[in-house]
Order: C-alpha cells, then structure tokens, then sequence
C-alpha cells in the first residue's frame, strides 16, 4: 500500500476489546511502522491488523534490549524509522534527550480523551523531560507482596494480616522459615542487572534513600536490614543471583514472595490459597515505595505519519479500561474503574501501590547509572564491600556521570 504523508481522515483503532467488538473508523491507504516489545500486547496488535483492512500494521517484535539498539540505529543513520514505538521507561527520557522522540504536547493540546493529569504519577514522570511530553505511558507495572496464606496458617499467623512493616515482614519471615521442609520465609531478586534494581530502590527509598541520594548510613539501614535476612537464612542466598521468578512461590520453597503483575498467570493455577499486599514500609520514616515498571509508546520526532500515530495512541486510551482483563497488564490511568476486574483483590493492591510507586531516574543516562546501583547492591548483600564504604564509592561515580551528561 502506498504511504500517506497527508492523513486528513479520523482513524479510530479498536484496540483492547474482543474482535467481535471493534468500532473502526479507518485511514484510507495508511501504513503504520509499529516497533512493539515483544513481552507487551502482543494480542493487541494481531486484533488490530486483523480488525482495520485499510491500515497496514507493519509489525516488528522486540525485545527491550533490542529495541533499544535498532531505534538508535534508525536516529543516526536516517533509515527505517518507525511510526510508533514503545520503550521500556526508565530509557524513555534517554531518547528524548536526543531528539529521537516527537514533542506531543501540541496533539495532546487538541485531544479530547487524553489528559495527562489522570496518568499515575510516576508513569507520567518517565515521559516528561524538561516540561515536554515524549510519550504516553501505556501499561504499568510494580512490586508488591505474594503470601501462602496456608503457611500462614501453620505456623499461626493470621493469614488476613500480611506484614505491614519491615519489623513484621522480618517476624513473619523467622516463623514461616523452616529449613526441615525446604522452605524460606521470604524471596526477593538482586541479580546483578536492571532486574536487582528494580528490587533494591524501593527498599532504599523506604529510608529517604535514592538512586541520586545515596546517604551511607541510609543505605546501610536499609541494604544492611535486607542483608541479615540473607545471613539467617530467612532468604535463599540464590536470590542475588536469580532474576525474577514465580517459581519458589508456586513450589511453596517460599512464604512470601516480592513480585509483580506478570506472575499472576502462573501463581493463579497453585493449588494453595493465597494472597497479596502492599510492600511493608520502615516504621521509623514511614515513607512508602516500590518499583515503578512498564512500557511507553512514543512516536519518533521523524515518522512518516505522526498524526495518524497519534490517532493510534487516542485510542489505546479509549481503551485502557480493557487492559487488564484482556492481557494482563496494568493500566497507567489512575482513574480507570477497578469494578468487574478478574483476580479483584489484586487488582486493588496494585492500584494501591502504583500510588507510592517510584520510577527508576528518570534521567537521560539511566543506562550507565543503573550498573553502578547493582554494583553497590552485590557488594553489599554478598559483604565484599562494608555497606558504608560502597555507598560512598557509588554516589562518587553517579555524580560523575552527571557531572558528564
């Protein structure tokens, strides 16, 4: 089909509804180059091809990583440049900061069904730089707690009564631990990658701690706190090299698990009774947090089709309402209804979380500050590094990096 630089029709793309539900109204003759991350909504797009005869979905997959690597190529060489692309949102501001991403707040400006202040904060903090919006978040994701009810029950605790606290998560912990049935009180992950600190900020966020505030006794407190459980084997020392998995809830090796939204699927098919709660937060500063995940969407500064884009992105928020019981994910719309929700509960302990939930930066150079986090955070938990002296080294090389950008 022959490409339209001068789009005057209305495109509204049916998106996260059952096929037999779309309402189209189509761009005559339109392509649209669409650069999705794989693990994302996949569904989405084959309803969308399937559903819209006069658009022509130009589909590639990706994963993040690379992704990240073919838009940069497509920016500096000039050629195949996409119309829509989502990137994983701590590398949002990144891009923006090289010119790659279109300005949208003119479109924004115009649009009758896409207003930023009903976007969660942190989603809505990863694509703004400089009071200019790059992007749309679209799904959202962060860390909560999965607890075994049934063990709870066991060791007599009340299984209504999750941890609140760091000092109860750490009581909890001692008394579901028992080594005689292989099984761990509670499970993180810190591998040494993007995934560690993922988990890490939260718990360094709960002492006033950050990834641009790295106060050594802040992070002593609270790396130090998560270290002992490793020592008294509360926690599987394989949890500092282990990403992300359901897999110790599912096989009751642990009690409590920090995970998030993309484990649902395989945790609702236990034979065990279980249930989810907000992270535990530090009773001396009170101070909420967890880890803020997701994929924006965003349309390159250099599109061949910008408005027609755009229409895509109007759409998808016409829809995020769906997004949950349809793919699984989270929406990043605080004001998105929660009734008629599958696996409710959980629905509402998310939406809970993303009220405290922090993102990771943002700053343009998240890909080379994020290394030195995870560095800290292994040399810490594993004792090659006093949590003190560590916190120093890595607080000196992140001012570097800004110092440089």
């Amino acid at each position: 089909m022959k490409k339209s630089n001068n789009v005057k029709q209305k495109c509204v793309l049916a998106t996260l509804i059952a096929a037999s539900t779309f309402s189209v109204n189509t761009y005559a003759e339109t392509e649209l180059n669409v650069w999705w991350i794989e693990r994302e909504q996949r569904p989405l797009l084959e309803k969308l091809d399937e559903a819209n005869p006069d658009i022509k979905l130009n589909i590639r997959l990706f994963s993040i990583d690379e992704l990240n690597n073919e838009l940069l190529k497509a920016a500096s060489t000039g050629r195949n440049i996409p119309d829509i692309v989502q990137i994983d949102n701590p590398y949002h501001q990144y891009f923006a900061s090289l010119g790659v991403l279109a300005n949208l707040d003119p479109y924004i400006a115009k649009s009758e069904n896409i207003k930023m202040d009903e976007y969660f904060p942190g989603p809505k903090a990863t694509v703004m730089l400089d009071g200019k919006v790059y992007g749309l978040p679209s799904t959202t994701n962060s860390l909560y707690l999965y607890y075994n009810k049934d063990a709870y029950k066991e060791v007599g605790l009340d299984p209504e009564q999750p941890p609140k606290t760091w000092t109860e998560l750490r009581e909890h912990a001692e008394k579901l631990t028992d080594h005689s049935k292989m099984r761990y009180g509670l499970r993180f992950s810190f591998p040494q990658s993007e995934e560690g600190v993922f988990q890490s900020l939260p718990w360094l966020q709960m002492v006033g701690a950050d990834w641009n505030n790295l106060e050594p006794q802040k992070v002593d407190e609270s790396l130090g706190f998560l270290k002992s459980m490793i020592d008294d084997r509360l926690v599987s020392k394989d949890s500092l090299s282990t990403g992300q998995t359901a897999a110790p809830f599912m096989s009751q090796t642990t009690a409590i698990l920090v995970g998030g939204p993309w484990m649902i699927g395989e945790i609702s098919q236990v034979d065990f009774e279980w249930g989810a709660a907000v992270l535990p937060y530090n009773e001396k500063y009170n101070i909420r947090s967890s880890a803020l995940g997701g994929i924006n969407t965003a349309i390159p500064a250099k599109a061949e089709n910008i408005e027609a884009a755009f229409a895509l992105l109007e759409d998808i928020r016409d829809h995020q309402d769906e997004l949950w019981n349809e793919y699984g994910n989270m929406s990043p719309v605080a004001t998105i209804s929660s009734e008629n929700k599958t696996h409710q509960v959980l629905f509402e302990v998310l939406s809970n979380q993303l009220e405290s939930a922090k993102p990771r930066g943002p700053h343009p150079e998240w890909s080379k500050i994020s290394p030195v986090l995870s560095d800290m955070t292994q040399r810490i938990l594993t004792g090659r590094t006093d949590a003190e002296k560590a916190a120093e080294n890595a607080e000196k090389r992140i001012n570097k990096i800004i110092e440089k950008s």
